[in-house]
């Protein structure tokens, strides 16, 4: 089922920042889980195949990523989003399509989704996989055509090092799949408020840079890679030793109370900022500068979720009764 988490807006750092993982771009042949544990069909979310499977996966040890220690991931949402299993979250997404079961309109094809873990404690290689993977515009469009649309592409996590990787295998993509493309390390984002930090390939997929992206209101909509990476790409985050520095997680102050609202919200930030505020829509509603906080009156605004945006990208979901 195709739903989005909200509208967002972009901003990206400096790439001269000190970021926890580095990127590099490897050259690999393809090697599919030929012996991995598959999706079981009563975790299916449909009777014909699966679309948007909520589903639970241990990884036999213990990630952290940037702080934000875990040792099971859920796919929640559409395509290959894979989140730890406390708010604020962290983790994986190798790829945004929306990403369907071929077996719904191609039952001698399905779509596989499966895992494994390998290796000797403390060397362990974690590996989930979702293979000869559909795309929702296709397999909910009417039946299909005749060759679908498909991706072949995991993503492995090694306990030794904490380096993770995005393995591309074979594609085909039709003219019908208009969505944007890219991938994520999400470092934290807390679902409640909309706050978040995701480490993101940006640019020509074959050699990207790798940005750290904030305020995220484009992130269904916006291109960050120009292209799917090509058959036997790797995309490699090596962990560097570093955590994000006081000045790049200052959005995470941003405070709104009472929140939801009926009319009156004080909205708390650090120093002096001018501000907008934005509705479902992508609409600026309000503006104005602040310094240290802000007295907002939403009385004669509609019902719904607005953004309160700060000048330096934080951001602050208020919901106004």
């Amino acid at each position: 089922m195709k739903h989005l988490l909200l509208p967002f807006l972009l901003l990206t750092l400096s790439t001269g920042a000190q970021l926890p993982y580095s990127l590099e771009v490897l050259d690999q042949p393809y090697a599919p889980l030929e012996d991995a544990a598959p999706l079981e069909f009563d975790m299916y979310d449909y009777e014909e195949g699966w679309d948007d499977p909520e589903f639970m996966v241990d990884l036999g040890f213990e990630v952290d990523l940037d702080g934000l220690a875990f040792e099971q991931v859920f796919q929640i949402g559409t395509g290959t989003i894979l989140f730890s299993n406390s708010n604020p979250f962290a983790g994986f997404i190798p790829i945004s399509y929306d990403l369907a079961d071929i077996g719904f309109s191609n039952p001698k094809t399905p779509s596989l989704i499966r895992w494994e873990t390998t290796g000797e404690p403390g060397n362990q290689v974690f590996a989930l996989e979702w293979a000869n993977a559909g795309f929702y515009e296709e397999v909910f469009g009417g039946g299909g055509p005749e060759n679908p649309s498909f991706v072949n592409v995991q993503m492995r996590i090694f306990e030794a090092t904490g380096v993770i990787e995005y393995h591309y295998g074979s594609s085909s993509i039709g003219p019908a799949i208009t969505e944007p493309t890219w991938a994520a390390l999400v470092l934290s984002f807390d679902y409640n408020y909309y706050n978040g930090s995701f480490l993101m390939p940006i640019g020509d997929p074959a050699n990207p840079t790798l940005e750290l992206v904030t305020d995220f209101y484009d992130l269904y909509y916006e291109e960050f890679l120009t292209g799917y990476p090509a058959d036997g790409t790797v995309y490699r985050f090596t962990p560097t030793g570093e955590t994000l520095g006081l000045a790049e997680a200052e959005w995470r102050e941003v405070k709104a109370w009472p929140n939801p609202t009926s009319g009156l919200v004080q909205v708390d930030f650090n120093g002096q900022h001018e501000w907008t505020l934005i509705d479902a829509f992508g609409r600026e509603v309000l503006k104005g500068t602040g310094q240290d906080g802000v007295h907002l009156h939403l009385d004669a605004l509609e019902a719904g979720a607005y953004l309160f945006r700060l000048d330096n990208g934080q951001v602050q979901r208020i919901v106004r009764h």
